[in-house]
């Protein structure tokens, strides 16, 4: 671990030092808005369960009405008017509750009875089903939806402003529930007049439980709640209602106050209006928690933004002091390499009392002392200089001067071989060849040199070049040498660069040459230039020149019959030839070497016997010739 951490890139390291305490700063982000997000996702649930509720108490208000018109049906036909369309209202209902996606209505209909709803219908339409077995199967499903109508508890610490509201909403319904089933079977008696006294006694139970709801809601409901309700009871036919409930109870005996349709019209009445009143409290609940969900809903959208900018401050906190420490690094960095360059004007302009002020003074120290080398090695530099001026200045006079003597002596080898060829002896005629090869060689060499001289004086305006021409012009050259060896020459496009146009064109000419030249006996050659980024096998040369340029690599490869890798060094020194099978003067690829050094390039070889060789050349795109 230890060892890839040192390996790592200061840019990299920088980076995970400031990357750590950002995660661990995010993640607290993320926990924090999460906690809100959950918190207005409750309160959304509480929500819904308001409206279910809601839909609940009206479902039971729809059961309590179709059992009232069932049971009419069962004792008269005349008296179940309205009973389809009040099980299509029940129906309605039903469906709005399926399509609710509270996990605690799941396929309610199976736990709730009301899945016998359809065979009761069934029974009452074919007037199978008798009065007891009417009010028994509604009131066991109106029994069992009670037990679900009821509200998230009050208990949560953001639900304590509706605490009490949301306790007189559950008081409230259980009261409903229980007054509906004591006025259905007060309906029951004041209809048939038989066991009058054994109905009120069974359902005596079910008004003492009512009385308990009505007590505990006096006890916890809120004041105004209390009032309102209090009014409500006063203004309505609840109290009258109650009254008479009250009354019967307590005598066991129902008196004549009432018909049974009067009855059943006047205890519709007050629970219609209790139903009000409770319709009333949920539009107050739910306004309390909305505005309580809002108000979550703010303050996790500014605890959202405070995050953000918090973050933003952090990362950006954190950039900066990166960016810094790298720029400092980076200018210590470009520091190093110029005096590598052998730069001796650097300028280091960091000042810092810590690690890295100390490693810029000893980088101003080093700078120091290459500075008093570079002056030493400037002076030696300028003497070798005039020397290798002198050198090539007489390399270039000899081989031009060189010329004349020779033509003379290749003039007068003719003459003799044009005229006097037969008069000499057959050892003479051997010996006039060897002097006609001998000089056309020495004209080739005397060429060679002379051009390779010449590229250090040639004083050719840099222009930009156009390789795909340079190429084509090559190849029109080699026309006849290509035709013949039934060459194929395949090429990438070619980039367009800056350049002296002649020493590029016997770059590409040497080099396609060369190809050609030494292809395999009975093989057609094959030449693949490609072009691409800077293979990692060069990028280290990239360091050598300016760091401002933009280089290609250029590949020239053949499958012609290569040599030994270990002369791919030697191949590129003056008169240096691998042997009797290559032929040429050992002046071609030196000269190549020189073309692409003058443009600030680098060239190398890559070969293996019988198997061809490559010629790979980095060069700047844009980038002054020396």
């Amino acid at each position: 671990m230890r060892k890839f951490f040192r390996q790592l890139p200061l840019s990299r390291k920088l980076t995970l030092i400031g990357a750590i305490p950002l995660i661990f700063l995010c993640y607290i982000a993320f926990q924090l808005y999460s906690e809100k997000s959950k918190k207005v996702d409750l309160l959304r649930l509480y929500t819904e369960r308001i409206y279910q509720s809601e839909n609940l108490s009206k479902l039971i208000d729809a059961l309590q009405n179709e059992r009232k018109l069932s049971f009419d049906l069962s004792l008269d036909p005349k008296l179940g008017a309205g009973l389809h369309s009040q099980r299509h209202e029940t129906d309605t209902v039903i469906r709005r509750l399926k399509l609710n996606k509270d996990i605690s209505l799941l396929r309610f209909e199976e736990y709730t009875f009301m899945n016998g709803l359809r065979d009761i219908r069934k029974k009452i339409d074919q007037k199978q089903a008798g009065s007891g077995e009417i009010m028994s199967a509604y009131t066991n499903m109106i029994f069992r939806l009670n037990t679900l109508n009821t509200s998230f508890p009050a208990t949560r610490i953001f639900l304590k402003p509706i605490a009490n509201e949301l306790t007189a909403q559950r008081l409230l319904t259980e009261m409903l529930t229980y007054l509906g089933i004591i006025r259905s079977n007060i309906f029951n008696v004041l209809h048939t007049r038989e066991f009058v006294a054994e109905t009120l006694l069974g359902t005596q139970g079910v008004y003492k439980v009512y009385n308990t709801y009505e007590t505990e809601f006096r006890i916890k409901a809120p004041a105004n709640i209390i009032t309102d309700y209090e009014n409500t009871k006063n203004r309505t036919q609840l109290k009258p209602t109650l009254e008479y409930i009250d009354s019967s109870f307590k005598k066991f005996s129902l008196d004549s106050t009432y018909t049974a349709e009067e009855w059943w019209s006047v205890s519709d009445n007050a629970i219609d209006s209790l139903r009000a009143f409770q319709q009333s409290l949920w539009e107050v609940t739910r306004e309390k928690v909305n505005g309580i969900l809002q108000e979550e809903i703010s303050e996790r959208n500014q605890t959202l933004v405070f995050l953000i900018l918090a973050l933003s401050a952090v990362i950006i906190l954190v950039s900066y002091v990166l960016h810094i420490i790298s720029s400092m690094m980076k200018e210590l960095n470009n520091a190093a390499i110029k005096i590598a360059e052998g730069d001796a004007e650097v300028e280091i302009k960091i000042d810092s009392k810590d690690a890295i002020g100390s490693l810029a003074d000893s980088i101003r120290k080093m700078e120091k002392q290459v500075r008093e080398r570079t002056n030493e090695l400037k002076r030696t530099n300028t003497e070798l200089e005039r020397s290798n001026q002198e050198l090539e200045q007489f390399a270039y006079v000899a081989s031009h001067d060189l010329q004349e003597p020779l033509r003379k002596i290749r003039t007068f080898a003719d003459y003799l071989q044009k005229n006097n060829h037969d008069q000499l002896t057959e050892q003479g005629q051997k010996y006039l060849d060897k002097i006609v090869t001998s000089s056309e060689r020495m004209k080739t060499i005397i060429t060679d040199l002379l051009q390779y001289s010449q590229i250090s004086y040639v004083k050719e305006q840099v222009k930009k070049i156009d390789l795909n021409e340079t190429l084509n012009n090559v190849r029109s050259d080699l026309e006849l040498m290509i035709t013949q060896k039934k060459a194929i020459i395949h090429s990438d496009k070619l980039p367009v660069m800056e350049g002296i146009e002649v020493q590029l064109n016997q770059l590409f000419y040497n080099l396609l040459n060369n190809a050609l030249k030494f292809s395999k006996e009975g093989v057609s050659p094959v030449i693949t230039i490609t072009v691409k980024a800077p293979s990692k096998e060069h990028s280290y040369n990239i360091f050598r020149f300016p760091s401002s340029s933009k280089y290609f690599q250029l590949s020239i490869a053949d499958n012609g019959i290569g040599f030994n890798q270990e002369y791919a060094e030697k191949i590129f020194e003056i008169f240096q030839r691998l042997g009797s099978e290559h032929s040429g003067t050992g002046i071609g690829l030196a000269l190549c070497k020189k073309i692409v050094e003058n443009h600030k390039g680098y060239i190398q070889v890559h070969s293996k016997t019988g198997e061809g060789t490559t010629f790979d050349i980095l060069l700047p795109i844009s980038q002054p010739v020396i």
